[in-house]
C-alpha cells in the first residue's frame, strides 16, 4: 500500500490550494466515483469522494482540447500529433469519451498533493495520479493515442521517479 491515507482532506484542500506544493504530502483518495453529469475531458474530470465533489487533472499528460477557442493550445497539440488544427476538437471529444468509458461505474483511486491544476471550473482543480482497476489512466491515454506527454510531473510515493515514468510513457507512445 501507499500508506498515505486521507485524513481531513477538505480542510487541507482549502489551505493548500494557494500554497507551494513541492513538498506537500501525498494523499490517497480511494473509492472515488466519476461524476457523470459534469464536464469530462481526456485529462480532467469531476469525481465524488466521501460525498464531496472534486476536479482532478492528470499529471504528465495533455489530451487534445475539445474547445475550439483555445487556438494556441490547439496549434501546439496539432503539431505534436501531426494532424490539422481543425481535427483537434474531434480528437478531444474522442479522448473525453475514452476517459469517460474507463472511469464510469468503477472505483477510482486518486493520489494527490492538492496542487492547483488551474482551469476554468468554479471548483478548484487539483493535479492527481489516477488508477482504475490497477491501471494508470495517463498510461492508458498515451498508449491509445489520446494524450501527449506534456505538463506537470511528479514523483509519487511507492512509484517510479518521474523520469522513469516519462520513459515508460515514451515507450507506450512509440508502440
Amino acid at each position: 500500500g501507499l500508506g498515505f491515507w486521507l485524513s481531513g482532506f477538505s480542510a487541507i484542500a482549502q489551505v493548500r490550494r494557494e500554497s507551494d506544493e513541492s513538498e506537500a504530502k501525498w494523499e490517497v483518495l480511494s473509492a472515488c466515483q466519476l461524476v457523470t453529469n459534469s464536464a469530462v475531458d481526456g485529462d480532467s474530470f469531476h469525481v465524488l469522494h466521501q460525498g464531496r465533489e472534486y476536479v482532478f487533472r492528470l499529471y504528465f499528460v495533455d489530451a487534445p482540447e475539445s474547445d475550439a477557442t483555445l487556438k494556441e493550445r490547439i496549434q501546439d497539440q496539432a503539431a505534436y500529433f501531426g494532424i490539422a488544427p481543425d481535427d483537434i476538437p474531434r480528437a478531444g471529444r474522442q479522448a473525453a469519451r475514452f476517459t469517460r468509458e474507463k472511469l464510469t461505474g468503477r472505483d477510482i483511486t486518486i493520489m494527490t498533493r492538492w496542487q492547483n491544476g488551474l482551469g476554468r471550473s468554479s471548483l478548484v482543480r487539483f493535479y492527481g495520479m489516477v488508477m482504475v482497476n490497477g491501471t494508470n489512466l495517463a498510461e492508458e491515454l498515451v498508449a491509445n493515442g489520446y494524450a501527449r506527454i506534456y505538463g506537470l510531473r511528479a514523483n509519487w510515493p511507492d512509484g517510479p521517479r518521474s523520469t522513469t515514468f516519462i520513459n515508460k510513457l515514451k515507450n507506450l507512445e512509440l508502440d
